[in-house]
């Protein structure tokens, strides 16, 4: 699957896991991510959180190194999600992406 010519190669997600528990943490930041686009381009920074309204993919500020368009960041967002609620810790649901109402 890709975005207009750009395809996740490779998708690492990082569980952070409670040291006395020994599982997924499930508040706060949850996982930090890496992906490589078109096997050259490497994003890093990016995490999922659990917010007081649900799981979500937080990208890094700079500009140079996150999605440029809603777009790209919808697919992104699926992909990290599809990635993170695999593994075995985690049963939650993979979470909507809301559409934002268009103004007239």
């Amino acid at each position: 699957m890709s975005f207009n010519g750009l395809e996740i190669t490779e998708l690492v997600v990082h569980p952070i896991i409670d040291p006395k528990l020994h599982k997924i943490v499930r508040a706060g930041m949850m996982a930090s991510v890496q992906l490589v686009l078109n096997q050259v381009f490497v994003v890093g920074g990016i995490r999922v959180i659990r917010g007081k309204f649900g799981d979500f993919v937080s990208y890094p500020k700079k500009p140079d190194i996150g999605p440029i368009t809603k777009d790209c960041m919808e697919y992104v967002t699926k992909a990290i999600m599809r990635k993170f609620l695999s593994l075995e810790e985690v049963d939650a649901p993979i979470p909507t992406i809301k559409k934002e109402k268009e103004s007239t």
